[in-house]
């Protein structure tokens, strides 16, 4: 049964974002059908944000719901607030969708992105009442599944994980889930089914498997229990990414995300061969959607989403084979809908006019370039081949283009590191600063400093990882040279960095030491405000290890904690790159035609790329004029960027007549925790859906003209919110049957008008609002009444506002809200209130603050009460018009 979600909505008010708990969001599945016997709940283990923005989510979502049989829902880590009120009322971790509590699920599988979500999944676990134990979970479901980059180092969490999935899981999910089905209908008991599942390639059980180990305690194996479980795990691997991986319809959320955008995977894979990245080892061997593929599922996603901006997503973007063929087919679309490129992951070396061109109009946040290390030496031994010239010409490039910010990731304490090599960076800083010089404005520059941790399945998984006092001696260097005035220095703490180091190296004794650390009061160590290395520090001492003994360097002969578990590339062709790594030399790009040897040759893909590098490469006048043949794109040059620059006049066109339209809506109990700029973003969404003709600014970031009418706090519902709204040409039908089809379930668009002339904008024009207060018990009217005159008769009542300052900090304000507030009056024999405000050149008092001040109740208290907006005004002299009147 789902959990009371009443209860949930007393809590909401009182915590930071509760749009964050609600679902609701567009595209959204829910599947309360009786022929649903499945059910499998999603769960990423961090904040909503942070979770909506991962595509692999969304790639599973969908693809499993399309399974009559099967349901997905999603489950995210609440914040602390939320997690104490939870904690305190009873109510148990609930998934978005039918708001069943995570027990009641068939399967619970988690994503393993980052080392430091180990403990916020065995505070899930709990949360959603289940032991967090796999041995005190005697039931066969409901099933507890992990996958992700970490479960190639599964063991630190195998005394918790009933399963691992290993690699890719479009197919292999499905393999798991029928056989929970059948177990489910038959009655499995858990060994049954645990036994049945290791049967499945990419599947790991760890209560199948032992540690063995010698008399000093040194590791020897890990061994299969029984005859039948395999020895080795391989991950599975996808040989091609189908297009109905990938849905037309990804969810929409209400709430701004980490990545607010149409995420779109190109391809999956690379074949660069960084010497410490994980990545690019375990999503091995590189796949490449096509361009006609991708163009026609970005049109349709765009149609069913109304986002403003696409993100080409891959590890390596620029490396996709085909991206100047897919940027210009699909620019002459996006430009007609006023879409922007985002390119997350460029190579300096690949970042060429051509891209920039392109990207030319895009909001320019920034620009990211990784070049880890300050010098060419260092960047050999990583197997990281640009140089610093590639590096200066892609930030010179970048500012004359227009960005702003460049940011830069380098990587500290790698192996054979020196002083020169903190120099290098050094260096290489001041020239990126001496470049922005010579241009006019001020370019930023973000620099990003991680010190390396080694990771299994990696050429560098045997290095030692540098002390916490080494780390922060280098990042002094660092620190007390790079000190211009417009670059700014970020870092890793050395500490977060040793307990990753413990995790990602770890073996199954660390599990003791992520439980110890969870029951000492750890959440979110992913977060910097959360995260408590002396908890860290207590648990490894209790547990009888220490970090040494995993962020050491490990011999080449020795028996590693993961090596029963594999992605297909092996410990020969890691050790050849580790001794490469120390000779200085370089490792060419298999894409070149030079296959490595590194243990995927036999698969189709690999065969391909070889195959097709081998071809002569097409000069690139042929390149062109194969773009230019493109039907998509005879008009897709460049240098028309995105939004028809460089277009030749037309002399005789007469320029179109903007209109403006005022429109009257209504936010109902659906969206009363979502936030003013989130319903600004949804609107921009419903109309760019409508394909209504917008109205927008001009210069480099080009916004809609639509302005709004003073922001609904968050909790509140209205029947009376207003916007006004300028397209380009008058629209074609019912402007609000158009955009109603397209908005969130409760809000509703009741009334709209056009505007003759020149008008005030709408913050301008209202000064007065109404609410009502709904109490839920009748009250003494009486006393409310003696309140009320009281509160009237005051000349003042001071309030203090407290504000964040990012630069300075929390700031204190007092206000008198009294002159804000017109009248107060009792309704419903004592039930609630109804109160006109007063707004001056902006300012108005909040209705907490009334209440607080009116009642003598908490903040706490009076966030509970339900308040409505009921209207907004413009005072003529005696009377109060609507907007929708003047």
């Amino acid at each position: 049964m789902p959990v009371d979600f009443a209860e949930v909505e007393r809590i909401l008010p009182l915590v930071a974002k509760p749009g964050r708990y609600v679902g609701g969001e567009q595209n959204i599945i829910v599947k309360e059908d009786a022929r649903v016997d499945t059910r499998v709940a999603l769960v990423f283990p961090d904040v909503y944000e942070l979770g909506m923005s991962y595509l692999g989510f969304q790639i599973l979502y969908h693809l499993l719901n399309r399974e009559e049989w099967l349901a997905a829902e999603r489950v995210y880590a609440p914040w602390s607030d939320m997690e104490d009120l939870m904690r305190a009322r009873g109510i148990p971790l609930y998934s978005l969708e039918t708001r069943r509590s995570l027990r009641e699920f068939d399967v619970v599988g988690f994503t393993l992105q980052y080392e430091l979500h180990y403990t916020n999944i065995l505070n899930l676990l709990d949360l959603g009442g289940l032991p967090v134990r796999t041995e005190d979970r005697p039931d066969a479901l409901p099933l507890v599944l992990a996958g992700g980059p970490c479960a190639f180092n599964p063991e630190p969490l195998a005394p918790f994980v009933d399963a691992f999935l290993l690699g890719d899981a479009e197919e292999a999910a499905f393999e798991v889930l029928r056989l929970v089905r059948i177990a489910k209908h038959e009655r499995y008991d858990k060994e049954t089914l645990l036994k049945e599942l290791a049967s499945i390639p990419g599947i790991y059980v760890p209560s199948l498997y032992v540690d063995i180990r010698d008399a000093q305690g040194r590791l020897q194996s890990v061994e299969p229990i029984e005859d039948g479980i395999p020895k080795v795990v391989e991950g599975r691997v996808v040989e091609e990414l189908r297009p109905e991986f990938y849905t037309d319809r990804p969810l929409v959320p209400l709430l701004e995300t980490t990545h607010d955008r149409l995420s779109v995977e190109i391809m999956r894979g690379c074949t660069r061969g960084c010497r410490f990245c994980q990545a690019g080892i375990v999503y091995r061997p590189v796949r490449e959607r096509t361009v006609a593929e991708l163009v026609s599922h970005i049109k349709r996603a765009l149609d069913a989403t109304g986002y403003d901006e696409v993100s080409l997503v891959s590890l390596s973007t620029s490396d996709y084979s085909q991206l100047q063929q897919l940027l210009a087919t699909l620019s002459v679309t996006l430009r007609e809908r006023m879409v922007n490129f985002s390119f997350p992951s460029l190579r300096p070396e690949t970042f060429t006019p051509e891209i920039a061109a392109y990207a030319r109009n895009v909001r320019k946040s920034g620009l990211t370039l990784a070049p880890e290390a300050g010098t060419e030496r260092l960047r050999n031994v990583i197997n990281k081949t640009n140089t610093n010239e590639d590096l200066l010409r892609a930030v010179d490039l970048a500012f004359r283009e227009g960005w702003n910010l460049v940011k830069l990731y380098f990587m500290i304490g790698q192996p054979t590191e020196t002083e020169e090599d903190l120099q290098g960076i050094v260096d290489l800083v001041h020239d990126v600063v001496k470049i922005g010089r010579k241009y006019p404005g001020q370019r930023r520059v973000n620099v990003s400093v991680s010190p390396f941790v080694p990771k299994a399945h990696t050429p560098f998984q045997w290095e030692r990882q540098a002390s916490p006092e080494e780390i922060r001696e280098k990042l002094r260097y660092l620190l007390d040279r790079i000190r211009w005035p417009n670059v700014k220095v970020s870092w890793r703490e050395a500490d977060v960095c040793q307990v990753e180091a413990l995790l990602s190296r770890g073996d199954r004794r660390v599990a003791e030491v992520i439980e110890r650390v969870w029951r000492a009061g750890a959440r979110h160590d992913a977060w910097n405000e959360h995260f408590r290395f002396e908890r860290w520090q207590k648990a490894v001492e209790e547990s009888e290890l220490s970090f040494d003994e995993f962020t050491r360097e490990f011999a080449r002969d020795e028996v590693l904690p993961w090596q029963h578990i594999t992605k297909g590339v092996t410990t020969q062709f890691l050790k050849r790159e580790r001794t490469r790594a120390y000779q200085g030399k370089t490792t060419e790009d298999c894409k070149t035609g030079v296959c490595n040897a590194c243990g995927l040759m036999d698969h189709k893909v690999c065969r391909e790329i070889i195959a097709r590098s081998k071809k002569p490469r097409e000069s690139s006048e042929q390149r062109a004029q194969a773009v230019t043949a493109t039907p998509e794109s005879p008009s897709a040059a460049p240098a028309a960027g995105l939004y028809g620059r460089g277009k030749k006049k037309i002399r005789d066109a007469a320029p179109p007549t903007p209109v403006v339209y005022r429109l009257r809506y209504r936010r109902g109990d659906e969206v009363r925790f979502i936030g003013h700029l989130d319903m600004v973003r949804a609107f921009e969404r419903a109309f760019r859906r409508a394909h209504l003709p917008l109205a927008y600014s001009h210069g480099f970031n080009p916004r809609p003209k639509i302005s709004y009418g003073p922001a609904l706090p968050v909790g509140m519902t209205s029947d009376a919110e207003y916007l006004d709204v300028t397209f380009e040409t008058r629209p074609a039908g019912d402007i609000v049957v158009s955009v109603n089809r397209f908005l969130p379930a409760g809000v509703q668009i009741t009334e709209a008008r056009r505007l003759a002339g020149k008008t005030r904008a709408l913050t301008a024009l209202i000064d007065r609002i109404e609410y009502s207060v709904e109490f839920g018990e009748p009250r003494d009217v009486r006393d409310l009444r003696q309140r009320i005159l009281a509160f009237l008769a005051r000349r003042e009542i001071i309030v203090q506002r407290r504000r964040t300052d990012p630069k300075k900090g929390e700031r204190i304000s007092e206000v008198n809200i009294r002159s804000f507030v017109e009248s107060i009056e009792t309704v419903s024999k004592g039930r609630g209130l109804r109160v006109l405000t007063r707004v001056v050149e902006g300012r108005t008092a909040r209705m907490d603050e009334i209440l607080q001040a009116l009642l003598g109740e908490p903040r706490e208290a009076v966030l509970l009460y339900r308040v409505r907006r009921t209207g907004m005004f413009i005072r003529k002299g005696m009377d109060l018009v609507t907007p929708m009147e003047t």
